[in-house]
């Protein structure tokens, strides 16, 4: 067994990844702004981390954007320009509350702490995939408030911008390699719209618009789609 200051000084940069992520879920009460700003900061570094510094090559750009990390440096992105929301943030919050309790889970197990301090930490761990699912209806909602916002201030070139960022952080999201949440929920959301668009009271205008907007879609996704 290691002191806690030993495991910390060991694990120096994954200490301060989390004591950035507190940081960031306080400021997400407070000062939502400077949250994004230090959430955002906290992804770009992790996908530095994990791909192991940063060269501004297309090959190191393609596996940037397909990292999670990357995802949500995206995400901030566009939620930066957005009118200030509990709604937008709790995404990177809740992602960033499950790296806290993972790296304390792992720090208390490594150091031999007392089981009263590892319960609560068990007790969210455990339900991480519930969590997840949370996290995945929010950035659903987050997409439908930057539509919102799009449609509200006729197309301003920074809501504009936004938008094109969500679509492009959710198509990321569809082809996440460590969390298929988004996945299953888009796939069903998709199976679920083919259906109503056939169906004999659904306007004619109503399903071409719907199977255009498709098209275009699944065209953009696939050209994103990281290679196997």
């Amino acid at each position: 067994m290691v002191s806690a200051v030993e495991y910390l000084k060991g694990k120096r940069q994954d200490a301060v990844l989390a004591g950035a992520r507190l940081l960031g879920i306080i400021l997400a009460i407070v000062h939502m702004r400077l949250a994004i700003v230090v959430f955002a900061g906290v992804y770009a570094a992790r996908v530095m981390q994990r791909l192991e510094g940063v060269s501004l090559t297309r090959d190191w750009l393609r596996r940037a954007m397909h990292e999670d990390s990357g995802h949500y440096v995206f995400y901030c992105l566009a939620i930066y320009s957005l009118p200030p929301s509990l709604v937008l943030l709790l995404p990177v919050t809740l992602n960033s509350l499950l790296a806290v309790i993972g790296f304390l889970n792992v720090m208390l197990r490594e150091t031999g702490q007392p089981a009263v301090l590892k319960f609560p930490i068990n007790f969210i761990a455990q339900r991480q995939q519930s969590v997840f699912q949370m996290i995945c209806n929010f950035e659903v909602a987050a997409l439908f408030l930057t539509v919102f916002t799009l449609v509200t201030s006729r197309l301003a070139i920074p809501a504009l911008l936004a938008f094109m960022t969500m679509a492009l952080f959710h198509m990321l999201r569809f082809y996440s390699r460590r969390n298929n949440t988004n996945r299953i929920f888009w796939s069903q959301a998709v199976f679920v719209l083919d259906h109503a668009s056939t169906h004999r009271y659904c306007p004619a205008i109503v399903a071409r618009v719907y199977h255009a907007i498709k098209t275009r879609v699944v065209q953009y996704a696939t050209r994103i789609k990281p290679q196997e």
